[in-house]
Formats: structure tokens, sequence, C-alpha cells
């Protein structure tokens, strides 16, 4: 008697080829990195190490699907045949898994990506066979067209000078090949605070268990509104925690100080840049007592992301914030740390405070804490200065949506705020933060060191 069974296999078709013959498809859409630059040489040290990502390689054109860099890599570092996936498509559908393949990684080329999207929405093929939503083809298709001969180009334009264009709304996931560079530099897996989110049914349910600051947006704010021309930027963050910020700041060439309540973070963090070649400071103590470690008027970046109230708890400690027993008795807390913390900025200085409103866990209703942050710089005589909103990726929201809006209508929250505040006269702006000083930092290296990935460059 026959049985059944419920067995499944995926199957992948495995040939060993010449990497001579493979050819790369003329219209891939990613922008590669430099050779010898440190995302080149990320993945060389990777695939010396081992190679466990294959090339994909269509059968009908003897043209790659995935690993455009990798096979540039692999040839450059003296290989001459890999173990490959075959598959078998038509053109209209390699273009499509073309650009999925290169959707987690990497950066595009906007005007290429954007005749592909309209490929692709020409051939009537499913948006998902190239990891997009049918939202998010038809904005590429409509949003962004390829500029003429001649023609303004400037949304490209923009981040060329900026990195990204600076609108109200920065996606994240425009820059997830930039994150994923950083936090192979930085190393950050959040070790000391493990499983500290709410677990399973609580309002973060599905979510890695650890939050940890993106290190782009770092990056983004330190070179907007963080490094004043013609001085060596001195950068404070009262509420350290992870190595995020520190890091980054101190490899675009600032001077770091940062306040955290734990000494086993502030011990990583400190090996972390040690590791790199890099120097911080990183002071063990509560935030509340920043006035004892940092001379006002002082500082010439003021950069934070303090707790959510207690949407994580980082701690036992009584003093750490994430325990306060009431959100008003976390707003004292608050208060008196980033009001500490704006005293130390000098005259015409920036300060961005990166929060996110966070429901009462009785009620449901949500904590104002974007507007109490708000509150507490105005008091302190700073200018509410601009308003953006860091649009998280999806990740696991569709399934958080459904059950929230089923169980309660609430609807899933995919964005933090990213609060700007300005000290000082606004008509200085412009001669104290010229726009050329960002094209100039967003191309800069720090000096070679041996004891890092390469050297140390970091491309926009």
């Amino acid at each position: 008697m026959e049985t059944k069974t419920d067995e499944r296999t995926a199957v992948i078709e495995v040939r060993r080829l010449a990497l001579a013959d493979i050819k790369p498809h003329p219209k891939n859409p990613r922008k590669h990195p430099e050779e010898n630059s440190a995302a080149w040489l990320v993945l060389k040290k990777s695939l010396e190490r081992d190679y466990f990502d294959p090339l994909v390689v269509n059968r009908r054109n003897g043209m790659l699907v995935s690993g455009h860099l990798r096979h540039k890599i692999l040839l450059a570092s003296g290989f001459t045949h890999a173990d490959v996936s075959l598959v078998d498509y038509d053109e209209a559908t390699h273009v499509a898994r073309l650009i999925a393949a290169n959707s987690l990684i990497g950066e595009f080329d906007d005007a290429t990506l954007t005749a592909l999207a309209a490929e692709l929405n020409a051939a009537s093929l499913s948006a998902s066979l190239a990891g997009w939503t049918e939202d998010e083809l038809a904005a590429l298709v409509d949003g962004l067209p390829p500029a003429a001969d001649g023609e303004e180009k400037p949304v490209r334009d923009l981040k060329e000078k900026f990195g990204v264009a600076p609108f109200s709304i920065l996606r994240v996931f425009q820059w997830l090949g930039r994150k994923k560079l950083w936090n192979t530099l930085i190393g950050d897996g959040g070790e000391t605070r493990a499983g500290c989110l709410p677990k399973e049914g609580q309002f973060q349910m599905a979510l890695p268990a650890v939050s940890l600051l993106d290190p782009v947006l770092c990056e983004l704010m330190l070179l907007w509104f963080g490094m004043p021309h013609g001085v060596k930027p001195r950068c404070l963050d009262p509420f350290a925690g992870g190595a995020a910020f520190g890091f980054v700041s101190a490899f675009k060439g600032c001077e770091f100080t940062g306040v955290e309540l734990r000494q086993e973070q502030c011990d990583l963090n400190g090996q972390r840049l040690a590791a790199a070649g890099l120097s911080g400071r990183y002071i063990c103590d509560d935030g509340c007592n920043v006035l004892r470690h940092v001379a006002p008027e002082s500082q010439d970046f003021l950069f934070s992301c303090p707790p959510y109230y207690n949407l994580e708890k980082y701690s036992n400690l009584p003093n750490d914030a994430s325990n306060a027993p009431t959100f008003e008795e976390f707003i004292v807390v608050l208060d008196k740390a980033l009001g500490d913390a704006a005293l130390t900025l000098k005259e015409n200085r920036f300060a961005v405070v990166v929060v996110s409103n966070v429901r009462d866990k009785k009620t449901g209703g949500y904590h104002d804490l974007a507007g109490a942050v708000v509150k507490i710089f105005q008091r302190r005589g700073l200018l509410f200065y601009n308003d953006l909103i860091l649009a998280d990726c999806l990740s696991s929201a569709s399934r958080r949506a459904y059950q929230y809006m089923s169980n309660s209508r609430k609807v899933a929250r995919v964005h933090q705020n990213v609060l700007v505040f300005y000290k000082g006269d606004v008509k200085k702006i412009a001669e104290l933060f010229p726009v050329a000083d960002i094209e100039e930092t967003l191309t800069a290296c720090v000096p070679e060191n041996e004891t890092w990935l390469g050297t140390g460059e970091l491309h926009a």
C-alpha cells in the first residue's frame, strides 16, 4: 500500500562553470563599490573564507541573475571556476529576478531601476517577482522617470549632494546596502540587552529581540547637522546605548563622548572602537549627570535616541529611565538628562533626538513622547527646527497589523520621529554648515588601519 508523504523539497541545479564564461547582465541595476574600498574588501574577505552564496546564472543566455559583484571579486582574486545555481528564465523574468536579487543588499542606480520597473510593468508580470509590492512598482514607474539628455535630475542630484534626498520622510529601504556595511563594520548585536523587548502578544510582537539604532541615520544626521565648517566636531550622546552613533561619529573624525548607565555596554562599545583603530569616550553614569562630565557650551552636536519609555527594558538598575514607574516620572528623567545635555551645546549648533510615541500598556492609548521631547528643548531656548519621519522596513508589520486591527482597531506603527532642534541664530546656518562640506565628507576616507577592514573607506 502506497504511503502518502508531506515531504516537499526545494531543489536547485548546481553546475561548475568557468568564471570567464559567465557574463554580467547589461541591465544590472546595482552600483558596485570601487575596487579595494571597504565594501569591496568586506566581501573579498568573506569569499576568501568560504563561498556559501552561489552565483545564479540563467542557462538561456549565460548571464548572471545574482552575484555580479561576487563574480567580479572572484575573478579579481584569481578564481577560475565556481559552482553556480542554474535557472531557466525568459528575459522579462530574468530582469524581475535580477531586481529581487539586489533588493536587500547594494545600492541601486535610480535611472536603471526606474527603466527596469517600466519593463516589468509593461510585461504584466507580478511585482512580487522583483520583491516589490504593486504600490512600490507603481511608485517607481510614476515617481522617478529617467531623465532625458541635458534634463535636470533633481532627486538624483539631491542624493549625490546629501546622501539621500533631504525630505521630511526618510525611508530605510533606500539605504539597506549601506546599513549592512555599517553593521558589519560596527559588529553590534545588542549582546548586553538580549531578550529585553516585549514578548509575543505585546506591542512589538514578532520583532527581533533587541532594537538597534540605524547607523545610516546616525551618519546622515551627523553630515547634515553635526559638522560645522572648519572645526573638529565634538559630539555628545547622553543616552549612548549601543555603539552605532559613537562608532559612526568617530569614523567621520569627530570627538565623541557618550554617557551610558551600564558598565558592560560602555566596555563593549570601547572595545569596538579600539578594534577599528578609532577613539571615543564612554562614561559610565546616569545621563542626568551629564554636566558633571561635559562643560556647558562645549559641544558641536547633540544626538540621542533615549528609551521609548518602558517599551524596552535596558537593565534592572533602579535609575534606568526605562524602569520609571509612570510615564510622568520617565519624562522627569528625560527632562533632566536631555535638558542638561542641551546646555552643553555651543551657540549656532544642532541637536537631533530619535523617539517614538508608545502605547500605554493598560489603556492602549498613546503617550506623546515626541511632543514631550519638543517641549524639553523649547524650554531650554532651542528652536524646533525639523520634524522628520523615519519609515522603517515593514518586516513583520503585515502580520501585526491584521491582529491589531482585528482585535482593537490599532494600526501597526512602522515609523519613528527624528526631531531636529537649533540653538542660536538661524541666519548663520548657511555660513557655518555649507552644502559643499556635506559633499566632501560623503566621499572622505579615514586613514588606513591594518587592524580594520581595508582602508576605512565608506562612500555614499
